[in-house]
């Protein structure tokens, strides 16, 4: 019990000790009280209570909502101030989920008593099976994850808390922290006994916790936010608790609210298996009376737990800095600083990020059999997500940037013309190497854009491999328009186990002559994203290279012949095969402008224009290559642009180095495990 109740946080471990020993809140007197009224209750069922296993779950169903009703009866007779919880059976009554589909928990605590409740409000969700169902049976545990998950979809949470009844009567309680989902029997479910006296410590444990759940969830209910109002899912951003390192355009007082602004509306994030780092971006408005007049805007409220340091806030902050393009503005970003530990003694970290609004995923351009947007837009968009990967990768200061995470849900369209790249908790802002790659000790992203290296265990990264993934995306995205369902290539898109995907990948990609008749395309597909998808797949999969043979520590190959004005010149073919003919299609264009000639120079020359430049000025403050133009649309001391994998190396004002200490210079740095 301690353990769970440490996990928590140190606050719910001392109030645990505090409470059972005390014998006015849970003495024999208080136990007898309540075990009376239960007795009463369960008169008719006392037979069956008796006789374990062949105990129902009706039974099991009446008494626990007993038992239940006499705990919250005393807690009301205690007349305490504190902030409430209150039971309420509701296996019969439908709890409408985000998604308009509905739930119906065997039990509820809530933080409300209205008669109509709701998911947000459910603080501890209570399932129960009959005594034929073993109390650790995996269904049952099926329905207390499917608990958490819809009790987090509107509800910012710190921890959540699930109770189950099965087997032997046996009482199990289930915590959902940052490291997982942790559980241990608590006791057994009262018989019907003449005397408090005649009941075993297994039983009054169960009562006890009971009562203290009343007391410690109206104080800590688990939320993020304190709980200061009766409207859980709108709060004040100085309301966030155990925030600290703050950036904020927006003031404290800023009030946030979630809700499903329409059904388009949904839950982001990595929660369907509540392990490890926990992900949510949810829809959300914010207001304050400095904001424009007081009036209503759209954002994204982001909120991660995990137990190593969160680092999402240094990677977005790393991109904006750098002013790479279609990334939303950090509105509020903080760390924050739990209160529970983990098994192994971990302090939970995490962060809280309020972007810009930067509408719907870039599924939401494609229907059924055709596009939302002409096929210029559609390219125009793609080439915004290329200038943004591209920018990001690029190395300034000796630093560059990797996404990690390209899916279609990261990739969002605002208007049905702006790109934006959302998600950056998964990327990273590495040292410069000569090989412009990253180590990773996990396989990170989505598995079905993952790129094949990733599939096969490698463990370094670079930009090509969120090209890779940006081209799967697009693959998906014209498969789920123009694709025959039933076709063999569905297991393609379908299957998220990480050996089905790779296999039917290599089966994929060994068809490179006819790759989009593979995934049974139609006719109704436009000729330009055809020749935009088979020039992205010729970019990434060159005839020679051979997968099959990657081993993990293996370097990609393709990094050597990476060149970005061949991405230039994909997208350039596929544009003039458009109506428009590549005309009044602003985001290639930039990404022209950004690539520029400059950015194809070998190493040598930038080496050779670097010296140049020390010897004009060796005085000067600012970085002499912010003085060079590479092809840059972008002010000068700003961000270098060029090619991520080929990019120029800084050196420092008035050094004396020759192009041989330059050369040797690139391959000093490591990645940053």
């Amino acid at each position: 019990m301690e353990f769970i109740f440490r996990i928590l946080g140190d606050d719910w471990s001392v109030a645990w000790n505090s409470f059972s020993s005390n014998k006015s809140l849970a003495g024999s007197a208080v136990i007898g009280k309540i075990m009376q009224s239960y007795c009463n209750g369960c008169k008719d069922i006392s037979r069956e209570l008796g006789n374990f296993k062949r105990t129902s779950e009706n039974t099991l169903q009446t008494a626990f909502g007993v038992l239940a009703v006499a705990v919250q009866d005393h807690v009301d007779s205690m007349r305490s101030t504190n902030p409430r919880i209150y039971w309420r059976d509701t296996h019969t009554t439908n709890i409408k989920r985000g998604d308009g589909t509905c739930r119906k928990p065997d039990g509820s605590f809530l933080t409300t008593s209205d008669s109509s409740p709701e998911w947000r409000n459910i603080v501890a969700a209570v399932e129960i099976k009959g005594g034929d169902m073993a109390s650790d049976h995996h269904h049952l545990r099926g329905q207390i994850l499917q608990n958490f998950i819809n009790m987090a979809e509107l509800q910012p949470r710190r921890f959540m808390i699930g109770i189950s009844l099965a087997g032997n009567r046996d009482v199990r309680l289930y915590v959902c922290v940052p490291g997982g989902i942790y559980y241990t029997l608590l006791g057994r479910l009262p018989r019907v006994v003449p005397t408090s006296s005649s009941l075993t410590p297994n039983e009054t444990c169960v009562i006890t916790f009971l009562l203290f759940l009343h007391s410690q969830l109206g104080k800590d209910c688990g939320y993020l936010t304190r709980r200061n109002s009766g409207l859980p899912g709108e709060f004040s951003l100085a309301d966030i608790m155990g925030i600290e390192h703050v950036e904020s355009k927006l003031p404290l007082q800023t009030t946030i609210y979630i809700d499903y602004a329409d059904e388009n509306d949904k839950v982001f994030g990595r929660h369907r298996h509540l392990n490890g780092q926990r992900t949510w971006a949810y829809p959300a408005q914010y207001w304050n009376d400095e904001h424009a007049n007081g009036q209503v805007s759209d954002a994204f409220f982001k909120f991660q737990w995990g137990f190593d340091d969160e680092i999402e806030i240094e990677v977005h902050r790393h991109v904006l800095h750098r002013k790479v393009p279609h990334v939303p503005p950090l509105l509020y970003a903080a760390s924050v600083v739990g209160n529970g530990t983990g098994p192994k003694g971990q302090r939970y970290k995490g962060e809280a990020i309020v972007t810009e609004n930067v509408g719907q995923s870039v599924k939401s351009i494609f229907k059924e059999g055709g596009l939302c947007v002409s096929d210029a837009t559609l390219i125009d968009i793609f080439a915004g997500y290329v200038h943004t990967l591209l920018a990001a990768a690029a190395v300034a200061e000796n630093k560059f940037a990797l996404h990690r995470d390209i899916s279609a849900g990261n990739l969002m369209v605002k208007c049905d013309r702006d790109p934006y790249i959302i998600d950056w908790g998964c990327g990273r802002v590495c040292a410069a190497n000569e090989v412009r790659s990253q180590s990773s000790k996990h396989m990170i992203g989505t598995t079905i854009y993952m790129g094949i290296r990733i599939l096969h265990g490698c463990t370094s990264r670079s930009v090509i491999d969120d090209l890779e993934s940006l081209f799967l995306v697009l693959c998906h995205c014209l498969w789920r328009s123009f694709g025959e369902k039933s076709g063999h290539y569905k297991t393609l898109w379908s299957i998220t186990r990480l050996d089905p995907v790779k296999i039917a990948r290599m089966a994929w990609l060994a068809n490179s002559s006819n790759l989009l008749n593979c995934m049974n395309l139609s006719t109704q597909l436009p000729e330009s994203l055809s020749a935009l998808a088979k020039g992205m797949f010729e970019l990434l999969f060159p005839d020679k290279l051979v997968f099959s043979t990657i081993k993990p520590g293996d370097v990609d190959p393709r990094i050597d012949a990476f060149d970005q004005q061949m991405w230039i010149e994909v997208f350039d073919k596929a544009s003039k095969l458009t109506a428009t003919g590549g005309v009044r299609m602003p985001h290639l264009k930039a990404l022209r402008a950004y690539v520029g000639k400059g950015s194809m120079r070998r190493i040598s020359s930038i080496i050779e224009e670097t010296i140049q430049t020390q010897q004009l000025d060796d005085t000067c403050e600012e970085n002499p290559l912010d003085n060079a133009d590479y092809g840059s649309v972008m002010p000068r001391s700003q961000a270098h642009h060029g090619d991520p994998l080929h990019p120029q190396t800084p050196t420092r004002s008035g050094s004396k180095r020759t192009p041989d200490d330059l050369v040797q210079r690139l391959g000093n740095k490591k990645p940053r495990k």
